[in-house]
């Protein structure tokens, strides 16, 4: 349900900060270069950016123990537990695929961050950093709508936090709102990189965003000065959502409740990880996981049981894993509020 397209993931190191920029179709960045690894670091680290990253999961602390060496030398350059930048826990195995690594923090490929726990007093914030937690996608917007893209339009290049990027507008049909005024129709501004079809390139990081139409996506806004626009410039942290609404869906979720809301939202990000291709292949139904993990917690456990009977290995290790996650933390689920016009009760989330 969601596509990828020609980028490169590059870190950039500038006085004061090391933030993260995603650049488009450049070709000859990715390193073929692997150094001779050093004695003292163990076969399981894996190298990045000019060192070498070992993380495990610790789920009783839920945070990662990380170890970074320094490639050529060995030389320990940061070692202790890590949390999830925004999630305030561990990252899982899945996540945990590096980056880069510097000013004590680890970049991980989906633009997340693992902080070291505590945080130095000397962090900096770090502008264009993929939300943690999908919580904070909704902490962070003033409209929280699903619909469906009607038509997308170029406006010319437009410069953000330094950066030129290609500016569009799109046109969105609602059909349902979870957070701000309820609305049926609008037009809001989003970004991407020019990329050509000639130059070629290749994929390793956060997905830019990518509005198609005749597509349902879950959109995340805020309003500025000139209107609605994407509430996180470049990355596509909109979700594509399965065409129909649940059957029964309440419409307009504006004034209820926080957690229902969540529960409303994780319902239809498994409705949609159900229709996503699953023979014989990961497909994408494992890019919801988190996401499900992050708004409903414990409660998404009969979704991560649903693809234990996968033909792909690796979608059912992954659900394998949130489930592990689930049990160390004892989080248990009880029926709560209605999310449909009929009996059906969404559960709602405990901790034992």
């Amino acid at each position: 349900m969601r596509s990828a397209t020609c980028q490169a993931f590059i870190a950039v190191r500038t006085p004061g900060v090391f933030l993260v920029a995603l650049l488009l179709c450049l070709l000859g960045c990715k390193r073929n270069f692997r150094p001779t690894r050093p004695a003292t670091v163990p076969a399981s680290a894996v190298w990045v950016d000019s060192v070498f990253i070992e993380c495990s999961v610790e789920t009783k602390s839920q945070a990662n123990r990380c170890t970074i060496y320094k490639d050529g030398t060995g030389e320990v350059l940061e070692s202790g537990l890590f949390i999830l930048s925004g999630g305030g826990r561990e990252a899982t195995k899945a996540e945990l695929k590096y980056a880069a690594f510097g000013g004590h923090v680890i970049y991980l490929q989906d633009a997340r961050l693992l902080y070291p726990v505590p945080l130095p007093e000397s962090s900096t914030p770090r502008p264009w950093i993929f939300p943690g937690d999908f919580r904070e996608r909704l902490r962070m917007s003033d409209l929280v709508v699903s619909g469906t893209i009607e038509d997308t339009s170029p406006i010319g290049v437009q410069i953000v936090d330094r950066i030129e990027l290609a500016a569009s507008t799109a046109r969105i049909r609602v059909d349902r709102v979870f957070q701000g005024e309820s609305i049926q129709n609008l037009r809001f501004k989003w970004f991407t990189f020019q990329c050509s079809t000639k130059s070629g390139g290749f994929y390793s990081g956060p997905r830019p965003a990518c509005f198609q139409p005749q597509k349902r996506y879950l959109i995340f806004l805020r309003r500025d000065t000139s209107g609605w626009v994407v509430a996180l410039p470049l990355y596509g942290i909109e979700i594509q959502l399965a065409p129909a609404l649940p059957s029964g869906a309440f419409r307009d979720l504006s004034h209820a409740s926080i957690q229902r809301r969540y529960e409303a939202i994780a319902e239809e990000l498994e409705m949609t990880a159900s229709l996503a291709p699953l023979p014989g292949s990961t497909g994408e139904a494992a890019t919801y996981f988190s996401e499900a993990f992050d708004l409903i917690g414990g409660c998404a456990e009969p979704f991560y049981r649903s693809f234990l009977s996968s033909l792909s290995h690796e979608l059912r290790r992954a659900a394998l894993d949130w489930l592990e996650l689930i049990r160390s933390r004892h989080m248990t689920c009880k029926t709560s509020v209605s999310l449909r016009s009929g009996p059906t009760a969404i559960p709602k989330i405990t901790d034992n």
